[in-house]
């Protein structure tokens, strides 16, 4: 059965590869602003339910406004979402870290949940990531989820220490993640050239440079990394990567689990707050 899409995504779908065949640099322009602009989804109503318990105020990056939402005290640990995500889906985590005396701190990165901006990227996820380690004594771990495994990455590789860190669907290889995003607006391969090409004009660095399969190799705190087997979104042989890049790492993988059912799987929670309490 094909795919099903969201009516806009459809109507990029249709219209990209007769871009690509009038002009192929506008495409390339278009790819590479459709790359970086999240789709901001709302909150479920389980999450709005949830939202009350948790502390909720405002940071300013770069002259923005990212939410920030905290619960529990003690030892902190710091969750970052994933791409076109929002912190509030970490809300299992929170509760069970924070009945087991913990401080959980997450916050919407730049263009995701309640913060501004529309552009959004790994370097605005590392900033925000920064801003709160920075704010915040006794980090004891980070969560990170999807694209917010490739900005802790990146963080650990390039700003500062981590104390520990746990992955969740971590997208790790460069081509993978172009191919991934190529196939969903019906693009060809030659965009692949065309959004590497505007990483280096836009942030002065190459794309493979600060894709998790090279910045992982600088992560030196103990790593957990996690992946459903049913995993759409990233396919679950990234988690081997990043084992082949740290043969050290704990690396777990888990039947009948997806790309975000991983953050609210019992088990998987049960895992977790098992190897933080034995950090």
């Amino acid at each position: 059965m094909a795919q099903k899409h969201p009516f806009p995504l459809n109507i990029i779908r249709g219209v990209f590869p007769i871009l690509e065949k009038i002009s192929p640099n506008y495409a390339n322009n278009m790819a590479a602003k459709l790359f970086l602009t999240p789709v901001r989804f709302g909150f479920t109503e389980k999450e709005k339910e949830f939202l009350p318990k948790m502390k909720q105020y405002t940071l300013l990056q770069n002259h923005k406004k990212i939410m920030v939402y905290s619960m529990g005290e003690g030892p902190v640990v710091v969750g970052v979402h994933g791409w076109a995500g929002r912190g509030i889906q970490f809300r299992m985590f929170a509760e069970a870290l924070a009945e087991s005396g913990y401080k959980f701190v997450t916050f919407d990165a730049w263009g995701h949940g309640q913060s501004e901006g529309k552009m959004s990227s790994l370097f605005e996820f590392s900033e925000g990531l920064d801003m709160i380690l920075k704010q915040e004594n006794n980090v004891k771990v980070v969560l990170a989820h999807s694209l917010g495994s490739a900005a802790a990455s990146y963080y650990a590789a390039e700003k500062g220490t981590l104390p520990a860190l746990v992955t969740f669907g971590a997208p790790v290889v460069a081509e993978d993640i172009l191919s991934s995003f190529t196939d969903t607006i019906n693009a060809s391969k030659k965009i692949h050239a065309g959004i590497r090409q505007k990483a280096i004009e836009r942030y002065n660095t190459t794309f493979d440079e600060v894709a998790m399969e090279n910045t992982f190799k600088k992560v030196g705190c103990p790593v957990l990394g996690l992946h459903g087997l049913e995993d759409k979104d990233v396919p679950h042989t990234h988690l081997d990567v990043l084992k082949s890049i740290q043969p050290n790492m704990d690396a777990r993988k888990y039947e009948g689990i997806g790309h975000r059912s991983i953050l609210k799987n019992e088990k998987v929670i049960e895992e977790v707050m098992g190897w933080i309490n034995n950090l």
